[in-house]
């Protein structure tokens, strides 16, 4: 593969496990090596029941993890990819994933931008503080 593929998807939940296994069945057989998910609404219970063989993370929001937010990432342990690691930057909200492929090294962020906008301007404005603060401060 000459590149790395992303793919990306805002679930509308995820309680349903049925929905999940469709969802990874077509990434597996995609030729995207990275999947990023929103608006997941994946619980501690739900996402232990998780089936995968590369790696999984996932984020859900601390007030109401079944009902909204959430965000997860999976990436094929048959990519090219190496040294994977994520951080929650917002709960819920923003991941950070860290990877290497072929000795370069790449960040993406998982956002979940909420629909309603009394949410969506703080959440936003809080996501370009964290990623100035990252990139000019680091």
């Amino acid at each position: 593969m000459d590149c790395v593929q992303l793919l990306t998807f805002n679930t509308n939940g995820l309680k349903d496990t049925q929905k999940l296994n469709l969802l990874l069945s077509h990434f597996i057989k995609s030729p995207s090596s990275v999947l990023l998910l929103q608006e997941t609404h994946l619980t501690d219970e739900l996402a232990s029941k998780v089936v995968w063989d590369g790696d999984f993370f996932y984020s859900a929001d601390p007030v109401s993890p079944s009902s909204r937010n959430g965000v997860a990432i999976f990436v094929k342990s048959s990519s090219d990819i190496t040294s994977v690691s994520c951080s929650s930057l917002i709960a819920g909200r923003v991941q950070q994933l860290f990877f290497s492929w072929r000795n370069e090294s790449f960040v993406v962020w998982n956002v979940y931008a909420p629909a309603d906008a009394p949410d969506r301007a703080p959440s936003l404005l809080l996501l370009l503080l964290l990623i100035l603060q990252r990139h000019l401060f680091s």
